[in-house]
């Protein structure tokens, strides 16, 4: 993972130089469509992380708000953490654990049940959950994709299953480029096949036996 990162560190000090170096390794027959994909994810990536950006910054407030309202030790760094890792897609669930670790100090110094400290802090992580998955992601991800809410939902789904933390990050960008060609491949086929002939009827049957100035 160290590895990777450093990698990826150099490969985008000197991304100019290696997007040249790669589209000149693509034979020309392919490189115009090559590169035209290439730019499609580019956009549809930036799309997606500038919509997952606003969903987290949202979430950062709300997150931080919830802890401090109820009274979580290190709430607001929490909430910074939390909201964060809502850039990866159910990471942010992992915040939960540290969460509760902070309600049973919380119990500890006030003297507050700890059930009631650990369930305060459960209100404030589903509340958000709540109101980021049908209010926040619907909104600002269909305006950013236009994909369907439940398009979503699936994409994450099977990508997730299909390639991990890596699928979570890329699927809905994939998905909204996947979708963009099919469309474009059905328009190109309906102008291939030119328009569709008007249905047989009686009445047109008609039409064609009626002699030319005959009422």
């Amino acid at each position: 993972l160290t590895f990777a990162i450093i990698y990826l560190f150099f490969i985008l000090l000197n991304y100019n130089e290696v997007q040249s170096l790669g589209q000149s390794l693509v034979p020309p027959a392919y490189r115009n469509r090559v590169i035209k994909i290439i730019s499609d994810f580019e956009n549809a990536l930036n799309r997606y992380f500038r919509g997952q950006a606003f969903i987290a910054l949202i979430c950062v407030v709300l997150y931080t708000v919830g802890f401090v309202i109820i009274g979580l030790p290190m709430g607001i760094v929490l909430g910074l953490i939390t909201g964060t890792l809502v850039m990866i897609p159910y990471m942010h669930n992992l915040s939960i654990i540290p969460g509760l670790l902070l309600a049973i100090l919380k119990s500890y110094q006030t003297h507050e049940p700890i059930f009631a400290s650990i369930l305060f802090v459960l209100i404030v992580f589903a509340a958000v959950q709540i109101i980021m998955d049908f209010v926040l992601v619907p909104i600002i991800m269909k305006n950013a994709t236009g994909l369907n809410p439940a398009i979503i939902l699936l994409s994450l789904s099977l990508w997730g299953k299909l390639l991990g933390i890596l699928g979570l990050i890329i699927a809905l960008p994939l998905t909204y480029l996947f979708m963009g060609y099919y469309q474009d491949l059905i328009n190109e086929t309906k102008k291939t096949e030119g328009p569709s002939k008007p249905p047989i009827t009686e009445q047109s049957i008609k039409n064609l036996r009626k002699i030319p100035g005959e009422d």
